[in-house]
């Protein structure tokens, strides 16, 4: 999942890593799956409401959704950078 970057409208910006929680919650929210999200299916509410999530957990944000909604100048979202990870290695043979 990407990162989304939120501007409020007091001037901060805040960047937003949601978590396995804040999925279980969106998918509590809007009865459906995340999996069965995609750029074709996924709206801007969605993306809002995951925004709303991940600052509320990292207690930047403390009002309702809906007033989150009033509070948010934008959102985007921000493709992670692929990790990789080092190639496994036998240990040497003796």
């Amino acid at each position: 999942m990407d990162s989304l970057d939120v501007a409020l409208s007091d001037g901060s910006v805040h960047t937003v890593d949601p978590r396995p929680a804040d999925y279980v919650r969106f998918e509590r929210h809007f009865s459906i799956p995340m999996s069965s999200l995609d750029a074709g299916n996924a709206s801007f509410e969605h993306m809002m409401f995951l925004a709303f999530l991940g600052l509320k957990r990292q207690n930047i944000y403390r009002g309702t959704f809906d007033e989150f909604i009033d509070f948010v100048d934008s959102v985007a979202a921000t493709p992670k950078a692929e990790t990789t990870t080092p190639a496994e290695t036998s240990p040497p043979e003796e």
